[in-house]
Order: structure tokens, then C-alpha cells, then sequence
């Protein structure tokens, strides 16, 4: 009866953690700071999955079992965008109103995943064996801007949050290729559980992060 009330928390505890998650992050940048919400919940096939930005505007996703994209909506009132991101097979299908022009795009993409939502979208890969992974994501200020990144994790560090040392899978996410070598993001994720603690964006002219997100509040 023990061994069968194990197995059924172990199978059982990624959905209660998952449910109603809500993460509340505070990014620093050199000219201000702001915060940024996410709400999850668990759907059928998926999870539904919520932000809204001081700085960025509203997104809403609808995310695959692997915490992957498969629909995104992205507005942004004070920049007159209003888009609706869909993956179909090996495409991205971006339509609506982008800065006041009407924007209808597909992309043509491999099998890999599309994960615009970076903060929930690799924790499936943290807390797996996988030391690499590859995937799509969209810069949602432009939406031209349509890339392949690699996320590598570079090992386990122990860091300071909310007053306590914490293990952290430490992982360096680049654009796929040669263009990889010019840039970094350094993210860390708990360790015990993959929730993203700290993301830190380099000024491209000199390395030191123009941008830092640490997370504020979770229940």
C-alpha cells in the first residue's frame, strides 16, 4: 500500500505543482525596472498559460504537454500590436496587426519545437537528461525576427535567493549555428524542480547584462 501511495504522488505532483502556478518576475535594465506575471493551468493536452508585462503587453499560450508553444497571442495596445501565433506540422503561422500594419506570415520551421515563452517553456528540459536543445521562438518586439536558439546546460551552481543558497542548473541559450558564438543568455533553474530563478541578457558591445529577471514571488 506504501509503494502504491508513492507511485501515485510521484504521477500525481507534477499536475498539482503545475495548476494554478502563478510566478511573478522583476526585471532590472539599466533605464528602469518592471515586472512581469504568469499564471498556468492545466487543460486537456496541455497547459494554458498566461503574461502580462508592465513594459511588453499581454500574451496568452496555449502549451503543449512539453511546456512547447503550440498557439500564441501577443498584444501590445501602446505599440498597436495585436497577434495570433499558430504551429502547424513544420510551419509558424503569425497573423493581425503589427505596428499598425497587417502582418500575415508563415514560416517554414523544422521539427523542432517552437518555445516562445522561455521562463516555463524549457523547464521540461532542465529537469530531463538532455544536455542540449533546440528550438524556435519568435521576438515578440519583432516579429521578423524569427530564430533557431540552443539551450546548453553548463553545469550547477549554488546561489543566493531569498537568503538561502540554492542549487541551480546554470544554462547558456545562443542562436543555432555560427552566430552562436557572438552572444549569450544565462539562465538558472532550480534544480529540484527546473523553475527559473535568474535570467541575465548581455549588452552585445561588452557582455555585462543590460538586463536581469529574478523571480519575485511564487505560490
Amino acid at each position: 500500500m506504501k509503494i502504491n501511495l508513492v507511485i501515485l504522488l510521484v504521477l500525481i505532483f507534477p499536475l498539482i505543482n503545475a495548476y494554478g502556478l502563478k510566478l511573478k518576475y522583476r526585471q532590472n535594465t539599466i533605464s528602469n525596472d518592471s515586472y512581469h506575471y504568469l499564471s498556468l493551468n492545466s487543460i486537456d493536452d496541455g497547459y494554458h498559460l498566461t503574461g502580462n508585462s508592465e513594459l511588453n503587453g499581454y500574451s496568452d499560450y496555449i502549451l503543449n504537454p512539453d511546456f512547447s508553444t503550440l498557439r500564441w497571442k501577443f498584444t501590445n495596445q501602446g505599440k498597436n500590436i495585436d497577434i495570433d501565433g499558430m504551429r502547424t506540422g513544420n510551419t509558424i503561422t503569425l497573423k493581425g496587426m503589427y505596428k499598425g500594419n497587417t502582418i500575415d506570415r508563415v514560416i517554414a520551421v523544422n521539427n523542432d519545437p517552437w518555445i516562445e515563452q522561455w521562463e516555463i517553456g524549457l523547464e521540461s528540459f532542465i529537469m530531463s537528461e538532455d544536455k542540449e536543445k533546440t528550438f524556435w521562438s519568435v521576438n515578440p518586439n519583432d516579429v521578423n525576427q524569427v530564430g533557431e536558439f540552443t539551450a546548453a546546460k553548463d553545469g550547477v551552481e549554488t546561489i543566493d535567493y531569498n537568503g538561502s543558497k540554492i542549487d541551480a542548473v546554470k544554462v547558456k541559450v545562443t542562436l543555432a549555428g555560427i552566430l552562436g558564438s557572438f552572444f549569450h543568455f544565462d539562465f538558472y533553474f532550480r534544480k529540484t524542480d527546473g523553475r527559473l530563478l535568474v535570467e541575465r541578457y548581455p549588452d552585445l558591445s561588452n557582455g555585462v547584462p543590460n538586463k536581469v529577471v529574478l523571480i519575485a514571488e511564487e505560490e
